[in-house]
């Protein structure tokens, strides 16, 4: 049994998102649901749990922005030490915008994070948090 119930895709046509819902995702269906974001039809993947836990994970493409709150109060950023200090262009949530260098995270960081969120509802302390 998995923390995270529902798994949330984006897929956008134009301008309409056709919003899929999976309820009782496996781990598998979530690192699907990542390796799929390409920052052109597929942009968001939120991960619910039953209370207030949300992570959110947007981009793609290698370059993808993850966020958490495990109250529905106080949102956690995943931050990486910058390869470099431009503001990059991600397109998360069908909108383009910049985002700080040390807001791109690689798939594979980005996997660990959502696969021990979906198993535990909680954000992986393997990595660095920050409260946005």
């Amino acid at each position: 049994m998995t923390a995270v119930k529902r798994l949330i895709e984006e897929c956008w046509e134009g301008v309409r998102n056709l919003e899929s819902v999976r309820e009782n995702p496996a781990p598998l269906d979530v690192a699907h649901a990542i390796q799929r974001l390409d920052q052109r039809r597929h942009t968001l993947v939120a991960l619910e749990t039953d209370g207030e836990a949300l992570m959110l994970v947007g981009g793609g493409d290698g370059e993808y922005v993850v966020s958490a709150t495990l109250d529905g109060l106080t949102f956690f950023n995943l931050v990486t030490a910058p390869a470099h200090q431009k503001d990059v262009r991600v397109v998360v949530g069908g909108q383009e915008g910049l985002y700080a260098s040390q807001l791109l995270i690689a798939q594979d960081a980005t996997l660990k994070a959502a696969l021990t969120f979906t198993e535990r509802g909680q954000l992986d302390s393997s990595f660095r948090w920050e409260s946005s």
